[in-house]
């Protein structure tokens, strides 16, 4: 690929998530935006959870199984791993829209000042079919303010 698309990692922690996680995995391997690599990292998942993610066979993806050690160590040796230094993170139970990294490159291109990138969300309640939305801070100091408290 050329330097206009650089490779995106995209960092997918999952803990007893086999609800979700194959729609979560299909819709980063569906992204119009293809030079990914996906690491998916088991963190000691007692479900069905690591059978449905060793069935994928995209060569995009790698598989880390490993005793639970959490959220946030899981994120970390993701991005020890991770083969790019543009990085995104999935959770097993999100659905990303098709374009979403294809957008955030282009953004990220557009603005080389930019160190992190976020994105809104849609956040769905299946059992009464309503939705709600998450709407993360679009400036600097909101940012920093933002990942102080939340």
């Amino acid at each position: 690929m050329s330097d206009r698309q650089p490779k995106v990692s995209v960092i997918l922690p999952v803990y007893n998530g086999q609800e979700f996680i194959l729609e979560s995995i299909q819709s980063i391997l569906n992204q119009t935006y293809k030079n990914i690599e996906l690491i998916i990292i088991d963190d000691g998942s007692i479900d069905n959870t690591y059978q449905i993610i060793a069935s994928q066979t995209d060569p995009r993806i790698t598989i880390i199984r490993q005793e639970n050690i959490g959220l946030a160590k899981s994120l970390n040796k993701g991005i020890r791993l991770a083969k790019s230094s543009l990085i995104a993170r999935q959770d097993a139970d999100d659905l990303s829209h098709p374009e979403r990294i294809e957008k955030q490159v282009r953004y990220m291109n557009q603005n080389i000042t930019c160190d992190l990138l976020g994105t809104w969300a849609k956040v769905l309640e299946e059992k009464n079919s309503s939705f709600s939305y998450l709407i993360h801070p679009t400036t600097s100091i909101g940012c920093k303010i933002s990942l102080l408290f939340d």
